[in-house]
């Protein structure tokens, strides 16, 4: 009886592995499969370049903050119609904690939260996760922000998002710029973000 329940168990357990296999290899439209042609690598660079102003890069290490802002919380308006983009925490050394309320990634996909730990976290859709960094540079008075998030579905890299946020630190205020850059690897279950740029503020919550 107790062979017969375990064996009945792992065999419901391969049927639904492979049922899902078989939806993300239609979610992905790949011929092959399983997941033929995407890229292996979801390895975070060590130092990316951030931008802090117009045509102004610093390079800064995975997981690094600004002192500046450190022990605060952000809410990102978009500034043609004040509409929240999504709110950033940082922590003890400004490096990012999170990005949550998010409107800006594939929502449908991620959730409304982003944890930029470098570690795997589950997504909202079944099967799916994502693993993210996070790279915050200060210079001269002025802040970049920027975050890096891999897609994945059965752990096959489906495209990688950035999001980068820059602008000078004005008490309670940043008035800056907000650049969204998307690469995608195989056809998604929902519409992938587009690139963007546009005119942004932060607001200082705490």
């Amino acid at each position: 009886m107790t062979t017969t329940g375990t064996r009945q168990g792992r065999s419901r357990r391969f049927v639904g592995a492979i049922g899902l296999m078989g939806l993300a290899c239609g979610v992905i439209g790949l011929a092959g499969c399983p997941f033929a042609g995407l890229p292996d690598s979801t390895a975070l660079s060590e130092t990316e370049s951030v931008p802090i102003r117009d045509g102004v890069t610093v390079e800064v290490p995975l997981g690094a903050g600004a002192p500046g802002a450190a022990d605060s919380t952000w809410a990102i308006h978009k500034a043609d119609d004040d509409s929240l983009l999504f709110r950033i925490a940082l922590g003890s050394n400004g490096e990012i904690e999170r990005f949550f309320d998010s409107f800006v990634f594939a929502k449908e996909w991620l959730g409304s939260e982003v944890i930029p730990d470098t570690q795997v976290h589950p997504t909202d859709f079944p099967g799916g996760s994502y693993i993210a960094g996070g790279y915050v540079g200060e210079q001269d008075g002025r802040v970049g922000v920027l975050g890096v998030v891999h897609g994945l579905l059965l752990g096959a890299h489906l495209g990688t998002a950035t999001l980068s946020f820059s602008g000078p630190i004005d008490g309670d205020r940043i008035d800056g710029t907000m650049v969204r850059t998307v690469t995608v690897f195989a056809k998604t279950p929902f519409p992938a973000p587009v690139d963007a740029e546009f005119d942004a503020y932060a607001l200082r919550e705490r």
